[in-house]
């Protein structure tokens, strides 16, 4: 699943059981340079979020599936 598409409160599934997001964590700021057409400094690259559950677990948004 995207980063993007995961939501604060709502369930998800998590190696086959149901888990609900409690927070989104945001991915911590990296050295690298965040540059447009490599002139204009725009910041700095992060890494990727993480979802922490209500089970205590702190995963990426890869490990979640939607409830269909």
């Amino acid at each position: 699943m995207k980063t993007s598409k995961v939501r604060i409160n709502k369930s998800y599934l998590l190696n086959g059981r149901i888990v609900f997001v409690v927070e989104k964590i945001p991915g911590r700021e990296t050295g690298k340079r965040n540059m447009q057409s490599g002139e204009m400094f725009t910041g700095n690259h992060r890494m990727q979020k993480k979802f922490k559950l209500d089970t205590g677990e702190i995963v990426k948004a890869g490990k979640l599936e939607s409830i269909t």
